[in-house]
């Protein structure tokens, strides 16, 4: 399928969550993506983190959030809020907490 190009800049976040070991980081990606938020076009995991400092068994997952648009240059007044969003549903429906990268 054809999808146009855009050639204002991508804006990238990374947020890094702890959730239980059985958590899937694509079950993760679907809930986030299934919320079509505005301008966010890609979920990535980048590290899976295993540590006895995160508690039993729990782990680490670090997510790159990559937002565009086709029509301008996005600020972080536009972004922010969705990425608030996103810690609400990774709260609600997977008991992932965020961590400090």
């Amino acid at each position: 399928y054809y999808k146009k190009v855009s050639t204002y800049p991508k804006m990238q976040r990374d947020l890094n969550f702890v959730f239980d070991e059985s958590t899937q980081s694509q079950d993760v990606i679907i809930a986030i993506m299934s919320k079509q938020y505005n301008n966010l076009t890609d979920v990535v995991p980048t590290n899976i983190f295993h540590h006895e400092n995160l508690g039993p068994g729990k782990k680490s997952i670090v997510f790159n959030f990559t937002f565009q648009s086709n029509t301008k240059t996005l600020e972080d007044t536009e972004v922010n809020p969705v990425i608030n969003e996103i810690i609400s549903v990774v709260k609600s429906g997977f008991d992932g907490k965020l961590r400090a990268l």
